[in-house]
């Protein structure tokens, strides 16, 4: 015989209500701790994305910026948004100036492709001390052997001596000859500018080599706080200001603060501000 209805086990609805009650606290708790954590790996990888834009921007610029030389290596005129810069790529040393071309030995450098390539100009050391600028466009040609002559008949031998490892190029005579011994760089004229970007929404560093037609679009977005500043005459801090004499620039702060390319919920975007310096020799 079957017990009577009311003395069976079982859950009374104060039970089961309670029972919902803590089980939405909890669930409520764990959907908040959910939430946060998302939110939080969220913003760490729209930090990181921010950081990688700035580290790729300064990779990029700091190993040219470190071979500008202080006296001619600012080109007219810079701005805030814009700087074009003389960056040495082959240093040397005169060995000759006869036939209408300066036969040089340049120190150890990746030579391929240097026949035939276009450069901006070149620069030689003057007894001064400081550097002459020629500004036009020239062509090395590496001469080989017969340029090795050339440079041993003068006393300087590519390969050993005062120019150890070297290679021999010519390029065309300038007006005013250096003597044989004198120092020399050849340059590109390389421009980096912050402008809008062609892929993504904001501001990107540009890159346009001279002669080169297509500027190069390194990496992107920035904030529009991004820009170039200027120290003048070793002073201890920048200045937004360009000085009327380009030679007193001593050096370029640049203050790389990059978004992320995700936008925020509310449409923002996630900002890591770098600023950084360098000094020219």
């Amino acid at each position: 015989m079957n017990a009577p209805l009311k003395n069976r086990a079982g859950f009374t609805l104060v039970e089961v209500l309670i029972a919902l009650v803590l089980s939405a606290v909890l669930g409520a708790a764990f959907m908040g701790a959910f939430v946060s954590q998302s939110r939080f790996f969220d913003h760490q990888e729209k930090v990181s994305a921010a950081r990688d834009v700035s580290r790729g921007a300064l990779n990029i610029m700091m190993s040219e910026m470190r071979m500008v030389e202080l006296s001619g290596g600012v080109v007219p005129t810079p701005t805030n948004e814009m700087l074009e810069l003389r960056v040495p790529y082959v240093f040397g040393m005169v060995c000759s100036s006869a036939s209408g071309e300066l036969t040089i030995t340049v120190l150890p450098a990746d030579l391929t492709g240097i026949g035939g390539m276009s450069f901006s100009g070149f620069a030689y050391r003057t007894a001064a001390g400081g550097y002459t600028y020629i500004e036009t466009p020239v062509t090395a040609t590496s001469v080989g052997a017969a340029g090795a002559l050339v440079c041993s008949g003068a006393g300087i031998v590519p390969g050993a001596g005062v120019v150890p490892n070297g290679d021999v190029i010519t390029i065309p005579l300038p007006a005013t000859v250096p003597a044989v011994g004198t120092p020399i760089f050849l340059y590109r004229k390389i421009k980096y500018e912050f402008a809008p970007s062609g892929v993504v929404a904001g501001t990107a560093l540009w890159r346009h080599v001279a002669g080169v037609a297509q500027p190069e679009e390194l990496v992107a977005p920035f904030d529009t706080t991004a820009k170039f500043r200027f120290f003048v005459n070793d002073a201890a801090t920048a200045q937004d200001a360009v000085p009327a004499t380009l030679t007193s620039i001593t050096g370029i702060e640049i203050v790389l603060d990059a978004l992320s390319e995700r936008p925020n919920a509310d449409g923002t975007h996630q900002s890591v501000p770098l600023t950084t310096a360098v000094h020219f020799r």
